[in-house]
């Protein structure tokens, strides 16, 4: 494989990591606020999931 074509893959396998790991944190943040119970001003708690 030519080294151009060659830096062009490496170059891509590591956006790919990059764009996994993103990914992975983004799902973990959404569990933690999925999780969460909000406090109305009133002092009532109520379920983010409606």
């Amino acid at each position: 494989m030519p080294s151009v074509e060659a830096d062009e893959l490496a170059s891509a396998h590591r956006r790919i990591a990059q764009l996994e790991d993103e990914l992975k944190l983004t799902r973990e943040a959404c569990e933690l606020f999925d999780e969460q119970v909000v406090i109305s001003p009133k002092g009532s708690p109520r379920s983010l999931k409606g």
